[in-house]
């Protein structure tokens, strides 16, 4: 394929690309660009980027551009095109690389001028998603590609940010269908399903990209949710990010000492104080159920419900339930706390971890949770008999 040919080189924070944007500035929500974001492993700072496309402006008519040509994608991918590449595959390598949805001045960069674009909008060729931003062809848009183009329609200073960053870092199921993005110098304002709130400023470790999209990071999402979660609902996330790995309470700290009079500050402390005391009781009606048929079944002592437990490498895990003589932990794995990818991986990495310090993990799926005392009749099996080797050993 013609867009195989495409170079992807990632560029350093800051760095500003070849095939960028030129915006109308900060004050314009709909603005339509592309942003100085990082690839996964680096901080970001969002920049404004120059319109260039070797030598022309966004006066450039030609349907084709007969020489090489650099795009920077949403995700600060720089893709580098040879003058082989014919016009159409440099557009859908562009979408492609953001989930489908394309900026005017990126379609600019791969050579087709505005009147180009207005022609191609005429004949059903690229279809308008926002001002400045337009899908190519017949595609259909899935969830991240709503994202992508939320983000790209508010400009180059903008990112995902809410509850939508929460989706994208899989810390809430269901992306919704309303988009919120975070503007820098914007006030905040709503244009259709895109919700854009205005920051003030980010630092560098507030922003980075998931899945090719500027996304806030964990501690600026949690901010962010709070007013909109209320407490309980705050508390829940941050729980989620615990269990993902992905919360880092020192982080929380310095960016709460950085915005002290944030809406949200003091839902966000209340919310994990809230998840650090529950960490000490059961977390769902389902592990309810299921301490009550422990207690309820004969030979097996009272677990410890999340109780901490300190990994090799310094992290903490909280495990559902711990029988410390017998080093047995017991999780219950009902359909949506469990069953999303990253999750699956997180936990088998824990298992692995927690096996190599002479822990079982028994893990129980929604099916057999129906009947939590068959449950515990085979936990109490289990823990009769790591005691015994324990006492024994």
């Amino acid at each position: 394929m013609a867009a195989a040919k495409a170079q992807a080189v990632p560029q350093p924070p800051g760095h500003p690309g070849g095939g960028g944007h030129q915006g109308r500035g900060e004050g314009e929500l709909e603005d339509e660009g592309e942003h100085g974001a990082r690839n996964r492993h680096r901080p970001v700072t969002l920049v404004t980027l120059p319109c260039a496309v070797a030598g022309h402006d966004r006066g450039v008519s030609s349907e084709t551009c007969r020489i090489g040509t650099e795009v920077m994608t949403l995700g600060r991918e720089l893709l580098r095109f040879g003058p082989d590449v014919p016009l159409d595959a440099r557009i859908a390598a562009v979408a492609e690389a953001q989930h489908g949805p394309i900026a005017a001045t990126q379609i600019c960069a791969c050579g087709l001028g505005d009147s180009g674009i207005r022609r191609r909008e005429r004949r059903g060729k690229l279809h308008r998603l926002h001002r400045g931003v337009y899908l190519p062809g017949h595609r259909s848009l899935a969830p991240r590609g709503r994202v992508a183009a939320g983000v790209l329609a508010c400009g180059p200073n903008a990112c995902a940010s809410h509850t939508t960053g929460a989706w994208l870092r899989e810390l809430r199921l269901g992306a919704g269908t309303l988009v919120h993005v975070s503007v820098i110098g914007v006030s905040g304002r709503r244009h259709g399903t895109v919700i854009a709130h205005s920051s003030r400023r980010f630092r560098p470790v507030d922003v980075d990209v998931v899945d090719g999209i500027p996304t806030t990071s964990v501690a600026r999402t949690l901010l962010d949710c709070a007013p909109l979660l209320g407490r309980r609902g705050t508390e829940k996330l941050v729980i989620e990010a615990e269990l993902v790995g992905a919360f880092d309470l020192a982080a929380v700290r310095d960016l709460l000492a950085d915005v002290p009079g944030h809406r949200g500050a003091a839902i966000l402390r209340a919310a994990i104080g809230d998840a650090a005391a529950a960490r000490g009781q059961p977390a769902s009606n389902v592990e309810d159920a299921l301490l009550a048929a422990f207690r309820i079944t004969a030979g097996l002592s009272e677990p410890e419900c999340n109780a901490a437990i300190q990994l090799d490498d310094g992290r903490f895990v909280y495990p559902d339930f711990l029988w410390r003589d017998a080093r047995l932990i017991v999780e219950a794995d009902p359909r949506g706390t469990h069953d999303r990818t990253a999750n699956y991986r997180s936990d088998r990495t824990r298992d692995r971890a927690l096996d190599r310090m002479g822990y079982e993990t028994m893990r129980f799926n929604d099916l057999e949770l129906r009947d939590p005392v068959a449950c515990a009749a085979e936990v109490a099996v289990r823990h009769e008999f790591r005691a015994h080797t324990a006492r024994n050993s």
